[in-house]
């Protein structure tokens, strides 16, 4: 019969931490190349093969999650979220996850709300959420909470009084990251620059407020006065209504430098930047068609990727790791800022 190691037989071949293997095995990062690779040489020589959890086949069921996104049919950015979820199904498939999608109108809070109560209501094993407007967000999350639902938050974070799992950027470094490329591609002489926000409600979106923050904060300690950092929320669908209220922002401000937009759209500033003849500095956010053909012109000149599709992996492993290693999910889990410009955009999509 063959003999089953355990992960402490498995350490004390690779001359490593018991954590170090459970983390080579369920590939949970933060393990040395060095420390991998001796890991990786002992499972190969002792042919291993994951015991599957007692708790998966106890269950006799599919894993049933429940994942809330915006609609990847309104804006193309969350279909990466929804290829990365389905990615994890593949990935984790001995622990047969089957994902339900609520996509909603991210401008439509009402819609969240009751796509939420559903999600509560279908009595998912757990719930993946992007908490795009922050009251009903923390009103989910007391929901959750007191199901006793697994649960973990990812691509923006909310503020409800206590630490909430969550997989994602630190926005408000984001803003900040946002703000020192602006500063480093107008050089010392940065005068005035602006942040867009588009499409969202502004005072019920914690991702854009946090990174606004983070933009101003950047600008501050550099000495630029405040009244010298504008924001503008531009919440209309029309494209014509749109370029009207940018071409207002441009018209009145002809010593504008550089812009930072907050979301997926700052392919809107592009063209009309581009259409207008105008040397504007741009730094926008997530690889999408739009952004990316910008880019190659360069009308845009850098896009922070977020890598949602990872996140989505990631908060998939964690929740596994949550109900079936009854782990704890009480740390926000950052995900690097990729910085992509035309050089190097290739790389990234």
């Amino acid at each position: 019969m063959k003999k089953r190691h355990t992960s402490k037989d498995i350490a004390a071949m690779a001359n490593v931490s018991r954590g170090t293997v459970d983390r080579v095995i369920y590939n949970r990062g933060n393990v040395s190349e060095k420390s991998r690779l001796k890991v990786e040489k002992v499972l190969r020589e002792i042919n291993y093969s994951p015991n599957v959890n007692a708790k998966v086949l106890k269950l006799g069921k599919p894993t049933s999650v429940g994942v809330l996104f915006p609609s990847a049919t309104l804006d193309i950015y969350w279909q990466k979220a929804k290829d990365g979820f389905m990615s994890a199904s593949k990935e984790l498939r001995v622990y047969n996850l089957e994902f339900h999608f609520y996509e909603f109108d991210n401008l439509n809070a009402s819609q969240f709300k009751t796509m939420s109560h559903d999600a509560i209501e279908n009595k998912h094993d757990a719930i993946i959420f992007a908490p795009f407007f922050n009251k009903e967000s923390i009103d989910f999350v007391a929901s959750i909470e007191k199901n006793n639902i697994p649960y973990i938050l990812f691509n923006c974070n909310i503020d409800n009084g206590h630490q909430t799992p969550f997989v994602g950027q630190d926005l408000f470094q984001s803003g900040r990251i946002a703000g020192s490329l602006l500063y480093k591609l107008l050089g010392r002489n940065c005068q005035k620059v602006a942040i867009f926000h588009f499409d969202e409600p502004f005072e019920n979106a914690p991702h854009m407020q946090q990174k606004q923050a983070g933009f101003e904060d950047f600008f501050i300690s550099k000495g630029v006065p405040k009244h010298q950092v504008l924001t503008y929320n531009i919440n209309e669908v029309e494209h014509t209504v749109e370029s009207l209220k940018i071409k207002q922002v441009f018209d009145q401000h002809p010593d504008l430098q550089g812009v930072f937009v907050s979301t997926s759209k700052a392919y809107k500033i592009g063209h009309y930047v581009k259409k207008a003849g105008l040397d504007i500095r741009i730094v926008g956010c997530d690889l999408i068609p739009s952004n990316i053909d910008l880019v190659r012109e360069e009308v845009i000149d850098i896009v922070l990727c977020q890598n949602i599709f990872h996140q989505a992996v990631k908060a998939s492993k964690l929740l596994v790791d949550k109900i079936f290693s009854n782990r704890m999910l009480n740390e926000e889990y950052h995900v690097p800022v990729n910085i992509c410009f035309k050089e190097n955009i290739d790389f990234f999509k």
